[in-house]
């Protein structure tokens, strides 16, 4: 699932949250996720000038998600991602934050990692189930859901 949270003032970025949990990687593939979060990206580019004029934080949670996951994402597809999400948009990437991210993901993260410049590098945080009360200190407390110790109401409501 994926959600728009809400805005604390005009000039904030946009943030959007990722959540794996219960994802079945039978039915919803990795090029499913792909295809659906570059779809409101593309929606969100297009309709809303503040997209990238503010930029973007993105919060992804991979508590729950299936290890199959990473069967699914070769290498060369995870770089071509990459570029297409860095080189070929207009957007102002301000922030990425992982959390609850098991041993094995943070393996393919760095692997990611390695692939982007050192200014986009320094703007990603990763944080292990019991370090994600350090969310609080980039996200306010006011935009997150309930779930993630937020005011923002429940998760499945922003959906």
């Amino acid at each position: 699932l994926m959600a728009p949270l809400p805005s604390d003032s005009e000039l904030s970025p946009w943030r959007i949250i990722l959540r794996f949990k219960d994802a079945d990687p039978e039915t919803a593939t990795s090029v499913i996720a792909f295809r659906a979060f570059f779809m409101v990206w593309d929606m969100l580019t297009y309709n809303d000038d503040s997209f990238v004029v503010n930029g973007q934080e993105i919060i992804m949670d991979f508590k729950g998600m299936h290890y199959a996951y990473i069967a699914q994402v070769p290498p060369a597809f995870l770089k071509k991602v990459v570029n297409l999400a860095f080189h070929s948009y207009p957007s102002r990437f301000k922030s990425g934050y992982y959390i609850n991210v098991p041993t094995v993901f943070q393996a393919v993260l760095n692997i990611l990692l390695s692939l982007l410049p050192e200014k986009i590098k320094s703007r990603v945080h990763i944080f292990s189930e019991k370090e994600m009360i350090n969310l609080h200190k980039f996200v306010p407390q006011s935009v997150l859901p309930e779930e993630y110790g937020g005011d923002a109401g429940p998760f499945n409501e922003l959906s």
